[in-house]
């Protein structure tokens, strides 16, 4: 994303000015809250909504300027050079999130709480805010545990509310029970949340939300259709195609993509399937595939390139969902953005379903099995041109006020209310200057101040967080 086009449009939702001081050099050196984000994945080093998010956040807030530093585990063995305007501290090593079943792993998930905590205890004053997302709940209860009296704002991005029923089916009766209970403290820990659908709203203030939640815009892309050469409206579909794009684990639906194809095979003989994305039930789906025989009809792709997928979401039918839970639903919407319908497994935790009108941009349907689906995927097809439409008659109504940029507006200006605040609040001319650095806000210096003694070029990755180069010890 360029930050310099979303710094353009989000500039009047989210302006504010700093504290200025005058440097003994004859600098002007500018007090200013840095953001801290905590998040065990970090686009594009790792692919998925959560990451695209929190690396839009980041770059929205820089371009505000406001400093970022981004807490993450290890995924790189060279972090990439467009991540040089964030501050990446990896907190914890390299290891696999999830199991052979998709699951998370609880290693890894203690192993950066752990390293969350010895970071934020050792920096408990060099932060404003300490932005986060609620997924991996230990990394939630180590900042507040870190941060209690330190008069550090902590927020949380509700991106899933599970109810004690899928904690069971997701981790078993002892881990599962576990698993809700923490959740709970998460809620209890932490007031200030971010949610970004009405579903999950309601959802979390049922779960025992201390406050009701901030709803944001959305997840949509500011434009999904950069990568694409397709007019808006679309255009006709040269064969009938079907999409599925995601994770492969249970959660996603993506063992139930043969049957449901197969069934749509009878209704729509010359059906294709393109499978993107990759995890641990791809060899499981593959096999059934075989099974079946369609082998020469399925096609997996793996993880692909946002123009890749920007053209497959142009020759698709339809885009196939059939998710056992979702939080958000970001294919459909993207999808919509190509004028393209999506069929969805209206199951009770799909958030996906909240973006369907029924008929209208796609299908909501009873997941009572494959053939249900399958009627709704060659209903898709059949109708051609004329969901198309509607589709995108949909997507112009609704994309204007549900997109990722307008969400990151949002928080930047309620992320700048607060450094506004703290910088009005803070009497510079009372304060020695390692007062100043060892107080709630850290100095960073303007494009006309001389360097500072301990500062390092921004973006440079420093394991483990050991001390912070931008903050002064007294």
């Amino acid at each position: 994303m360029d930050t310099i086009r979303v710094h353009q449009k989000i500039n009047h939702l989210a302006k504010g000015s700093a504290v200025r001081t005058n440097h003994p050099d004859g600098g002007v050196r500018t007090e200013a809250t840095t953001v801290c984000i905590v998040y065990d994945c970090l686009f594009p080093l790792t692919v998925g909504g959560a990451e695209r998010w929190y690396r839009v956040l980041a770059d929205c807030l820089v371009a505000d300027g406001i400093p970022v530093t981004y807490l993450t585990r290890r995924q790189w063995d060279r972090l990439p050079s467009e991540l040089m305007h964030l501050e990446v501290i990896s907190v914890s090593g390299k290891a696999a999130l999830y199991d052979s079943t998709g699951s998370r792993k609880l290693l890894p998930t203690l192993r950066f709480g752990w390293g969350v905590f010895r970071y934020l205890i050792r920096h408990r004053r060099a932060f404003g805010v300490v932005h986060l997302g609620n997924f991996p709940f230990f990394s939630v209860l180590a900042a507040r545990l870190a941060l209690l009296g330190s008069g550090t704002t902590l927020a949380v991005d509700w991106h899933e509310v599970w109810s004690r029923a899928h904690w069971r089916r997701y981790a078993g009766p002892v881990l599962g029970r576990l698993g809700f209970i923490v959740q709970r403290c998460c809620l209890i820990a932490v007031p200030t949340t971010f949610v970004f659908s009405q579903r999950n709203a309601r959802l979390l203030v049922t779960a025992g939300a201390r406050r009701a939640p901030t709803v944001l815009a959305g997840l949509l892309p500011s434009d999904p259709r950069q990568n694409s050469s397709a007019a808006p409206q679309g255009g006709p579909v040269l064969q009938p195609t079907v999409l599925f794009a995601g994770r492969h684990i249970a959660d996603k639906g993506v063992d139930l993509l043969p049957d449901i194809f197969a069934a749509a095979r009878r209704l729509v003989p010359d059906l294709q399937l393109v499978v993107a994305g990759d995890g641990p039930l791809r060899r499981e789906v593959e096999d059934k595939v075989n099974m079946l025989g369609l082998q020469g009809v399925v096609h997996f792709v793996g993880f692909v390139d946002d123009a890749t997928l920007a053209r497959f979401l142009d020759e698709a039918a339809c885009v196939l969902l059939p998710a056992r839970r979702e939080g958000y639903g970001m294919l459909v919407a993207e999808a919509a953005a190509h004028s393209t319908p999506a069929v969805v497994a209206a199951h009770p935790e799909n958030g996906a379903v909240d973006l369907i009108e029924h008929g209208r941009n796609g299908f909501a349907v009873e997941p009572t099995g494959p053939a249900a689906l399958a009627l709704a995927v060659a209903e898709s097809v059949n109708l051609g041109e004329q969901l198309r439409r509607t589709t995108a008659d949909w997507y112009a109504e609704r994309a204007p006020h549900m997109t990722i940029e307008q969400s990151a507006a949002q928080v930047v200006a309620l992320h700048r209310a607060r450094v506004n605040r703290q910088g009005n609040a803070l009497d510079v001319s009372s304060k020695t200057e390692s007062d100043n650095f060892s107080g709630p806000l850290r100095r960073i210096w303007s494009r006309r101040a001389l360097p500072s003694p301990d500062s390092r070029p921004p973006g440079r990755f420093r394991p483990g967080g050991r001390g912070n180069p931008r903050q002064r010890r007294s």
